[in-house]
């Protein structure tokens, strides 16, 4: 289990890509659960777990693979889908495994009505760094230049942001 998150990381710094994990559905399944656990914990340890979040994390989790498959199938790579997947799953569980602390640390100043500005540069540095990993999987997925991976992933989160407000203003 350690060689896998192991693995993750060493996507996150580029090291490698997709294609060096497995194309295993058991994998991809596995890794699936510990987004949806890491997630839960994230939005849990920032006190904003509730119905419409739920609904919201899980709606984007499909969106994205549906976008990653749908991109994946345009270029005539729909064999790369369940590599591409689980490194993109992966590291996005990473990323929020790091901003579980963040949350907490967030939390607890704002209890303490203390400015947070510290953990919230933390998160918008995870943020970009999350955006800039997405796009070198996709560009590796895709054997693309980095640059199309940027035009490719920036949409999506644009889109996902846009998703994610509107869920927060319903249930607001």
């Amino acid at each position: 289990m350690w060689r896998l998150a192991t693995a993750f990381v060493e996507i996150a710094l580029h090291r490698c890509g997709p294609e060096s994990l497995p194309a295993s559905w058991l994998l991809f399944r596995i890794v699936l659960a510990a987004y949806f656990l890491v997630g839960f914990t994230l939005f849990w340890s920032s006190d904003s777990v509730d119905g419409t979040t739920t609904i919201a994390f899980v709606l984007n989790c499909g969106f994205y693979l549906g976008y990653v498959w749908l991109i994946l199938d345009v270029v005539k790579h729909r064999s790369r889908f369940l590599q591409t997947a689980t490194a993109l799953l992966g590291v996005d569980t990473f990323f929020n495994t790091l901003s579980i602390p963040l949350a907490v640390w967030t939390g607890t100043l704002q209890a303490a009505n203390v400015e947070a500005m510290l953990p919230a540069v933390l998160i918008i540095v995870l943020f970009l760094w999350s955006i800039d990993v997405a796009a070198f999987v996709i560009a590796r997925a895709l054997d693309r230049p980095y640059i199309t991976g940027v035009l490719i992933v920036l949409p999506y989160i644009m889109v996902s942001i846009f998703v994610q407000n509107a869920f927060s203003s319903v249930a607001g």
